[in-house]
């Protein structure tokens, strides 16, 4: 069972292309969930997914360290650092 406190973390919600309003994960606590399967994931999708996640302008960094202390990725950070590093 899942703590109400990690369930909702990062729950926010996104309209569908038909106009219905569903319940999504944001992309800080999608990234941290990413993180957390890395294992069980090609490379190429975890890669992807990180370096996606530095290019996009609309950050919530307060956020995502948020959400990775919660889910105990906090390994996050030293990746975003190795991607700013790699892309400047």
């Amino acid at each position: 069972s899942v703590s109400p406190d990690i369930f909702t973390l990062g729950l926010t919600t996104a309209t569908t292309p038909f106009g219905n309003t569903v319940p999504v994960y944001d992309r800080e606590r999608t990234l941290c969930d990413v993180i957390r399967q890395r294992g069980t994931m090609d490379v190429q999708i975890y890669q992807t997914a990180i370096r996606e996640y530095m290019l996009h302008g609309d950050k919530n960094l307060e956020h995502l360290i948020q959400c990775s202390r919660a889910l105990k990725v906090e390994d996050v950070f030293s990746m975003i650092k190795t991607s700013r590093q790699l892309k400047d």
